[in-house]
């Protein structure tokens, strides 16, 4: 009797072990779908630092060398004042929107905005610099 459940008990821990084996090569879609949100939300902290980029940081070093101005006509024209990594298009290669708007009138806010994966401003996928 104690030799049967002895092997009632081998067996029950190689299947275990097989089935963790298992799961760990072939992942589960619950698992893959883990992993995709955790790429996502990489990508989409790497791009929202893209876009402070160019409105917390290129801006306010514009504004000191455009003292007559409160917002460029362009993105182009804060790029000598940027982070040598930021571009004027996301990773998509579309076009990033921007404008310069705040409560003051005289005193000016850059915000700039990615259309995200789907490509269409307006949409729920959409990126945002943090000061808008």
């Amino acid at each position: 009797m104690p030799s049967r459940r002895r092997l009632v008990i081998v067996a029950l821990c190689t299947a275990g072990l097989v089935v963790a084996w298992k799961a760990r090569r072939d992942p589960t879609p619950a698992s893959t779908i883990g992993r995709d949100l955790r790429v996502n939300a990489l990508i989409r902290d790497h791009h929202r630092a893209q876009l402070d980029a160019l409105a917390l940081d290129a801006y306010p070093r514009w504004v000191l060398a455009n003292p007559t101005r409160l917002c460029p006509e362009t993105l182009e024209e804060l790029m000598p004042y940027a982070p040598a990594t930021a571009r004027v298009t996301d990773p998509w290669e579309h076009r990033y929107h921007f404008g310069c708007n705040g409560p003051d009138p005289d005193i000016a806010q850059l915000w700039v905005q990615s259309a995200g994966p789907d490509t269409t401003f307006g949409t729920g996928d959409d990126l945002w610099s943090a000061r808008r």
